[in-house]
Formats: structure tokens, sequence, C-alpha cells
């Protein structure tokens, strides 16, 4: 931060935002950003409101130089590109350095270069002194703003450096010529090793709870959810559930005690107002659930209860002997949704299944298993039956109800599985241990999870898939078609 912030403090610059998500957060285990993917978290993390996107090393590779060259041609809202790299090599001149060379080839209005401010490094890795290593870092500095760009001095291990070495840890970043005025970090705390420090989490903090002054506001932190979730899926990365702003856990209550207490008082059990930061308060059905659990979770589905109060306390009843039986409807709220219409009456009978038969097929040792399904489903008195094909089971099962649906609800096109999870209940039980399945689906408006459980795979699969497609057409006004309707296509 700027020499002298005091948060809430009005007076001075604002405290300026540095990312570099597409740079080391690009270096953690198991993040590969194509040039389409980092252009596009360019395109979010510039909307959001960032001063500094940091977009990779020009002289690395033959992707972040694509990268460069395409991202020269965006017109950028607000954000400053930076492309990062290092100092001159040791005895080398900086005009003569190919690093620097295409730092400014990359023609970005920030360059970032890293030196070592760390007198440990200066000895052991570059096997310099400390006269050479501050000539570097002098003349690479001089080279780039000469040139009219930006400079930012990275100035790497410092705070390790000056235990060291006080002396040569400032006269590093001395000769960079340099003022703090700067947070720097990474959305979900991507990076190399364990990670960088989470801008979901120091932003929220500094704006909501210290009441910094950053040139990022309220308005942008109420979309730093949206930003975060976009970020992770762009990077194929697994989402940061537990993360105190921005994660599905923050605002998620279970226990039946918190949820009254909430529902009395918010702040009794959130630290701020879900909404301030893009994301939702949930309310999680378990066997810990309670009549007000059940009741809230209800005007959320918008389902009304006042003609029947009863129903709450049964829908507790029958969450609680279900998953007793191994279900488990956190992360399945669609399916207990349904759980609470089917006591009201409320869902009607979209088809009755008659039967189906899966197969799965192996020709050979090294072939992949081919397999198939065949389902006859019976609407408004209407029997049809279809045949299906997937890459196992359950997606060849998934087909074919499919193809047998779309003949009656063409909504059912709108909907689409994204996740199928699969875990074993009773470990000891070996082959024949019960499993509960998850099935997270979404239709162009929303997403949401079903559950099945049974000592049958394919059994399980299916009371999730049914739940998954029963609960998206509901939610597309659809009702169960009469004879005439059925009859007529």
């Amino acid at each position: 931060m700027s020499p002298g912030f005091t948060p809430g403090d009005d007076a001075g610059d604002p405290v300026l935002v540095y990312d570099t998500t597409l740079r080391d957060g690009a270096q953690m285990e198991g993040i590969s950003f194509s040039v389409e993917d980092k252009l596009k978290i360019l395109h979010a993390l510039d909307t959001f409101g960032i001063d500094y996107i940091e977009g990779g090393w020009p002289d690395a590779n033959r992707k972040d130089e694509a990268f460069f060259r395409e991202a020269a041609r965006i017109r950028l809202r607000k954000a400053r590109l930076a492309a990062f790299g290092r100092t001159c090599r040791v005895g080398r001149r900086a005009e003569d350095d190919p690093s620097l060379t295409a730092l400014l080839a990359a023609e970005t209005p920030v360059v970032t270069i890293v030196g070592k401010a760390s007198i440990r490094h200066v000895k052991d890795v570059l096997r310099t002194d400390a006269e050479e290593s501050l000539r570097m870092i002098r003349d690479s500095v001089g080279l780039l703003a000469r040139a009219g760009r930006e400079v930012i001095f990275d100035a790497e291990h410092f705070f390790d450096g000056c235990v060291l070495d006080r002396v040569y840890a400032i006269a590093a970043i001395e000769a960079a010529r340099i003022g703090v005025r700067h947070i720097q970090g990474t959305f979900n705390g991507l990076g190399e090793r364990c990670g960088n420090a989470d801008l979901t989490t120091i932003l929220p903090n500094l704006v909501l709870k210290l009441g910094a002054r950053l040139s990022i506001g309220r308005e942008e932190i109420a979309q730093i959810t949206h930003v975060s979730r976009y970020v992770a899926t762009v990077a194929n990365h697994h989402y940061p559930e537990s993360s105190p702003y921005v994660g599905g856990m923050a605002f998620a209550h279970k226990g039946g005690l918190h949820v009254d207490s909430i529902l009395k008082r918010q702040d009794s059990y959130e630290h701020i107002d879900p909404e301030a930061v893009g994301n939702a308060r949930r309310v999680l059905l378990s066997d810990q659930a309670g009549r007000s659990s059940v009741e809230y979770f209800a005007r959320e589905e918008g389902i009304d209860l006042s003609s029947r109060p009863e129903a709450s306390r049964e829908a507790v009843m029958e969450i609680k002997r279900l998953e007793g039986e191994g279900y488990q409807f956190e992360g399945a709220e669609a399916s207990a949704a349904l759980i609470l219409r089917r006591i009201l009456g409320e869902t009607p009978i979209l088809f009755e299944l008659v039967g189906f038969r899966v197969i799965v097929e192996k020709r050979s040792m090294n072939g992949a298993p081919i397999s198939e399904a065949t389902i006859k489903i019976r609407v408004a008195g209407r029997e049809v039956l279809c045949a299906g094909e997937g890459t196992g089971p359950v997606g060849a099962l998934d087909d074919a109800l499919r193809r047998a649906l779309v003949q009656f609800y063409p909504e059912v096109q709108d909907i689409r599985l994204t996740d199928y999870r699969v875990r074993v209940i009773d470990e000891d039980a070996g082959t024949g241990a019960k499993v509960r399945v998850v099935i997270d689906s979404a239709d162009p408006e929303a997403t949401w999870g079903t559950v099945g459980a049974s000592e049958n795979i394919i059994e399980a699969s299916w009371q999730a898939l049914i739940d998954s497609i029963v609960y998206g057409l509901l939610r597309r006004g659809v009702r169960a078609r009469d004879t005439a309707a059925a009859a007529a296509r």
C-alpha cells in the first residue's frame, strides 16, 4: 500500500490493484491457459475494474507472445496491461539483453521486471555481487523508462532480504526509484506452489470492512463473486467454496438454530450482507434441519406452505428418513424442493416409466466399452419406446430418456447435465455397498443439483436423473400433457 495509508482516509491517491492471475496464476500446478482463455479473463478483470493486469512473460513462450499480440488490438476500459520479465543478465548491457527487447516488443504501457532484493539470491543464484545486481536493476529500469514505459519493480524476496542484509534490500528498491502504492494478488489465490494473496478476500476486506480508499468501490465489489467463478470456470480449476466472501459455503446455514437466528437478525451468523459481494444465502436441508430451515427454503423456492403448515414438519421427517438411507441434500436442493412439492400434491405426473434396459458391451481387450439404453415411457396414455447411446450407461440412459420426452416436452432440450458424481456410502460392504449419486444440471437461467441413493449405481443415477429433468421442466413452466395434446404430436 502507499506510504501513510490509513483505512478510511480520503486524503491522497487511492490504493491501486495489481492482478497477476494471467502470469503467476498460470504457473499453478494444473493450470494451463490458452490464448483465448487469457483474453477472456483479461476482459473480465478489466470490466471488474482492476487497475493493472499482468498478462504474462513475452520472452517465456509463444503462447504469451501471441496473447500480447491479440491484447494489443483490444481497447481496455480501465486496466493498464503489464508485460512481465526480469532485469538484464549478469555482465550484459540492458540495451543488448533479449529479454528486455522482448518486453519492449510486447508494446504494453506497463512493464514489470523482477530483480533480486535478497543478498542470498544475488550471491547464490545470480552468482554475482551486490554492486553488479544494483547495476542490473538501474540499467534495466532506465532502459524501459526511456522507452516511455511505466515501470513496476518486483523486489523479489524483499522481506527475507531485509532480515539478511537490510542495507542491500533497501538499496535494491532505491536503485529502481520506486514508491509503493498498490496491492498485488490473484483471483481465487491462483499461483505457483501454495498460491498468491487472494484478491477475492483482500478487496472485500479493504472496501467493506476497513473502508479503504481504492479505485475499486462497493459497486464493483458486488460483482466479485461472479468474476471469481468466471475465472475458475475458464481456468477449469476447483472453485474455493470455503472462501469467506465468494465461496458457496460462506453464507450457507445448516443447523436449525442458526437458520432461526438469521431469520430474526441477519448478522447473528453472517459477517456481511451476501449481496454486497454478489453472493447469496443458502439454507442446507439435512438431518439437522428444523422447520425454520424448511420454511425459509420453501420461500426461496417459491413454494407456498400457508395452506398446509404441517407440510414443513412432514418434509423434515422425510428428509431425515432419506438421509438415514444414504441421501444427502446439500448441493441437491432440487430434490428437496420436489419432496416439498410432492407432500403438497403440487408435482404433476409428467410421465410414467414402463421400463428401461441398459447394456454395456466390450468387444475386445483394448477396445472401449459401448453403452446402449432403451426406455419406454407413458405420457397421457400414449407409450413411446426410444434408444440412446452414451460413453457410459448413465449417459446412454439420459440420451434415451430425452429422445422419448422431447416428443411431448420440447423444453427438455434446454436442460443439460453439467456434472455427475458418485460416492460410496458404506465402503466396508464392498461391491454391495450403497452409493450416492449427485447430478448437477443447468438451463439458460439457473443451475441445480439432485440426488439418488441405492445399492445399484444405475438405480441411484436414475433417481437423480429423473429429479433433475422433472425439476428442470417445472422450472420452465411445463405441466403434464393431456391426452389430446399428446395424441396431437
